[in-house]
């Protein structure tokens, strides 16, 4: 599907569903497509994805998680947010939630929401479980979890 100028709507998106975070014109935001987000990350790396160019995109049909950044205030006192937003089949975009300021730790205030939100998108329970972890156990865990046994056991460890 054909959508133009996606940022500057997100952007505008945003900014109707959490007016403080909308953003200025004087300074850069920026929107990554969210395809993996990292259970042990502890700030922005852990969310792997490519951004969006400005203008008119292509994008394949499907739901998208999108991670958006905005900064609003004066050249020398600045603030900036991270708000998370879907993209959906037709086009339209859908409120998650989930924010956060960008004051130390924001990527883990935001980073096992948005983990979920991303398996849940992507139609995913999350990793496989290994063949000799028990299956009533596997039902419990957390997601943090059930990635670090299965990691382990992709090393060969138990």
């Amino acid at each position: 599907m054909l959508i133009d100028n996606l940022e500057q709507k997100v952007f505008q998106f945003v900014a109707e569903n959490w007016p403080e975070a909308r953003a200025d014109h004087r300074f850069r935001g920026w929107v990554k497509i969210i395809e993996k987000v990292d259970p042990e990350g502890k700030n922005g790396w852990a969310f792997e994805g490519r951004f969006l160019k400005s203008g008119t995109v292509e994008m394949e049909d499907g739901r998208y998680v999108l991670l958006v950044k905005t900064t609003n205030g004066s050249r020398r006192y600045r603030d900036s947010w991270y708000s998370v937003v879907i993209l959906e089949p037709d086009g339209s975009l859908t409120w998650t939630g989930i924010t956060t300021d960008d004051h130390p730790g924001w990527a883990l205030r935001i980073r096992d929401r948005l983990l979920a939100l991303v398996q849940e998108v992507q139609g995913g329970e999350g990793p496989a479980r290994p063949a000799w972890f028990p299956e009533d156990v596997w039902g419990r865990l957390d997601m943090k979890t059930k990635t670090a046994v299965a990691k382990a056991a992709e090393g060969g460890d138990k």
